[in-house]
Formats: structure tokens, sequence, C-alpha cells
């Protein structure tokens, strides 16, 4: 009986409980961003990934400053290079794209949000797919748009010895179905100063002839200033993108320099004025770039395609007020145009064939360069210059997975430049073998 009564207990109970109103869930929207080619092409891959979240715990309001914090990629002097190696042996990709040396690609992203940034891919030695004589490749992956409402906001304050430097990073983002958009702005004041050293002496027959020293202090307030707005339509898997971009970066410095040098040299007494120095620097660069990207699937077939058209300009005007040891004063100037214009276009195809996953590439990238420059003062001159970059590249790759934890890539790239300036022409061509192999002895370990 007793048994009976909880028996009618509990029936009432779960009766109870289903005829109450099911609850309702929120509808959850969930986005993959890679496709099946894209997740076995990782699970080959060679490189080393620093993943967003990653990048989020850097605290660091630009792209360029993620590469300052890159493992075992140090800038110095404005180059990139891998630690314990030469100045430029880190090559900078955006997408996998290649600027052309002196292209405005590297500054442009640089200057951009890390919110921007999705991924960082480090390739250590040559690849067919990268190909190069760096010795360290990075590739920039930018974020796509999503269709999501949000608003995103980062301000940054600090300070680099007795100077300032403020960021303001604004992202606004929105869509819906298959198209997509985002607008990121990005606005940097920085100020900077130096002071720099030099002590120039000569000698003849063990005897010091010549003794002088310069001391200098500069200061530069700078701004760079960009926007970067990004559009996607997808349709399933397939996607297309164009993101163009605008940057302005206007700077000011000054420099003062004194100049003094000894009366007598060789015992190093009579230290006494020399001269002078004064520089004033004005500088405007301005740099766009639109780039379109798409990608298509037929299958397990996957074709990417690219193009980006990128122009820069930068105005130069540099006033010098020298003084000599008898404190005559002479000016001159000097005035600078520069621009550069810049297409690259490249096309590749992804297709798994069995254990293997099989990549081919061209890519061709042209780039034309103009300087024009005016010397007044104590020198005279006018020059105009104007050069032209051409690349064409074509390459193969083959990730050969032999057995679980072990990846074998090989592959064959071609190059070709082309050089025209001042008339005269060079061209040089090469082709590049590549082979590496990916072990996973064990969880956790990778040998390449």
């Amino acid at each position: 009986m007793k048994r009976l009564a909880l028996l009618i207990i509990n029936l009432m109970v779960t009766f109870s409980v289903s005829a109450e109103a099911p609850a309702t869930l929120p509808e959850v929207e969930v986005i993959g961003n890679n496709d099946a080619v894209s997740e076995r092409r990782e699970s080959f891959t060679q490189k080393i990934t620093v993943e967003r979240k990653d990048i989020e715990n850097m605290g660091v309001m630009t792209v360029g400053e993620v590469l300052g914090k890159l493992p075992g990629v140090e800038i110095k002097g404005g180059s990139h290079r891998a630690r314990g190696m030469s100045r430029d042996s880190v090559q900078i990709l955006v997408n996998g794209e290649r600027p052309a040396s002196g292209g405005p690609i590297a500054l442009i992203v640089g200057r951009m949000p890390s919110g921007d940034l999705e991924r960082v891919e480090i390739l250590r030695g040559s690849s067919a797919e990268f190909g190069g004589a760096a010795s360290v490749t990075v590739n920039l992956i930018m974020k796509k748009a999503l269709p999501r409402s949000a608003t995103e906001i980062r301000v940054g304050v600090g300070r680099r010895g007795t100077e300032s430097f403020n960021q303001l990073a604004f992202k606004k983002s929105g869509g819906e179905g298959g198209f997509a958009w985002s607008l990121p702005v990005s606005l940097l004041w920085n100020n900077s100063s130096a002071e720099r050293s030099a002590d120039m002496q000569d000698t003849a027959a063990g005897v010091r002839t010549l003794w002088e020293q310069e001391n200098e202090r500069s200061s530069t307030k700078s701004l760079h200033h960009s926007i970067s707005p990004v559009m996607t339509w997808k349709d399933g898997s397939d996607s297309l993108t164009l993101a163009p971009v605008f940057l302005y970066g206007p700077s000011d410095g000054s420099g003062n320099t004194a100049l003094t040098a000894y009366a007598n040299p060789a015992a190093g007494t009579g230290l006494a004025y020399n001269g002078d120095r004064a520089t004033r620097e004005n500088n405007q660069h301005r740099v766009s770039r639109v780039r379109v990207e798409g990608e298509k699937h037929y299958d397990e077939f996957k074709l990417t395609g690219r193009a980006s058209f990128n122009n820069s300009k930068r105005t130069s005007d540099v006033v010098r007020d020298a003084r000599d040891a008898f404190n005559v004063l002479t000016t001159s100037t000097e005035h600078t145009d520069s621009s550069n214009n810049e297409t690259n276009l490249a096309l590749r195809m992804d297709t798994p064939l069995g254990e293997h996953l099989l990549a081919v590439g061209a890519e061709h990238v042209n780039l034309r360069r103009a300087q024009d420059q005016r010397f007044a003062g104590n020198f005279t001159s006018i020059a105009s210059y104007q050069t032209q970059e051409r690349h064409s590249i074509a390459w193969v790759q083959d990730d050969w997975m032999l057995r679980p934890d072990m990846t074998f890539t090989y592959g064959l790239r071609g190059e070709s430049i082309k050089l025209d300036s001042a008339g005269a022409s060079q061209q040089a061509s090469r082709l590049l073998p590549s082979v590496a192999v990916r072990w996973d002895p064990v969880e956790k370990w990778v040998m390449r």
C-alpha cells in the first residue's frame, strides 16, 4: 500500500511538470570560420599560430604593437628581424599577400587596430607557398565582417620617457543574412624625443689631429589616423570581401645640434664652440588601399583569388639653419614628393587527394615609384626618379600525411623579378624547392 501511494505521488508530480508551458531558449547563431579544406590545411600545417585570445591578452592597441610582441621577433629601426639574426630576416605578409619592396601594405596594416586581427601565423624557414629568403615568415590574418551588431571602444594613454602618446580605437559592426560590415577607426597621437652624441677623431702617425663633438636633441609630434571598413557577402561557404583602407599621417619634428671642437686635439684641451645646427621638418603621408578577396567551393575543391590596389604619397619639407664657428648663418631647404602605386594579384587552388592536400598558386606584383627632390641654399639641385619593380610567382605544394602523427610537406616555387630604373633594366629568375616534416610523437610535443 505504501509503495502504491508513492507511485501515485510520482505520477502526479510528473504530470504536473509535463503540463507546464515548455521553456523557450533564446536563438543562438553559430558561425563557422573554416571550411573543410582550411581545417585540413591547419591540421597539416608547419605553422605556429597565435590565436585571437592570445592577441587580446597582449593588451595592445595596434597590429604593429602585436608584431613587437611575437615570439622570436623583434623590431629595431623600423625593420623586423628574427632574434639573433640580421635585419629584415622576417617577412611580413597580410592574408598571404606579399608587398613589393618599399610597398605601403605593412605600414597600413601596422597602424590598424589590433581588434581587426583574427590570428597570426608564424612559419620558420621557407616554403613553396610563402618562399623568400627570410628565416621567419609572419602572416597576418585579418578578420572578415560578421553579421552581428556590436560596438567596441578602446582607449590607451601612456608615456615614453618624457613624452606622451594617446590611442583611440573605435569599431562598429552589423549586417543581416548573407551581408556583414564593420567600420574600424584608429586614431593615434604620438610624441617622441631623442638625444644623440657623436665623438669624431682623426689621427696621423699616432697623433690625434682632429677632435670634434656633436650633441643633438630632437622631438617629433606625429598623427596616424586610419579608417578601414570591411564588407563581406556570403552564400554558404562561398564569400566575397571588399576592404578599403585610408591612412593619414602628418608629423612635425625639430632638432638642435651643438658642435664643439678641441683647439689642441692632441692634448685634448681648449674645448670651444664650433657652430650649431637647427632643423625643422614637416611630413605629410597619405595612403589608400582597396583589397578584394573571394572564395569559391566546388565539393572539396577550393578556389581563392585576391586583388589589391595600393597608393601612397609622401611630402616632406626640411629647413636647416647652420652656423659655423664664427657664427655665420647658412640656411638650406629640401622638398621631396614621392609616390608608390602597387598592384597585387593572386590566385590559388586547394584540393584534397586521399592522404594528400595539394595547393597550386600564382601571384603578380607591380610597383611603380616616383620621387621629385628640390634643394636650395648652399647646395642647389632638382632631381626626378622613376622606378618600376615586377614580381611573377608560381608555386605548387603538397601536404602528405604519412601517418596520423607525421606530415611531409614538399613543393617547388618559381620566381621572376624585373627592375627598371633610369633607363636601365635587370631581370632574374630562380627555382626554389622546399621540404619539411612535422612529427607529433606524444601529446603536446611537436617536432619540425
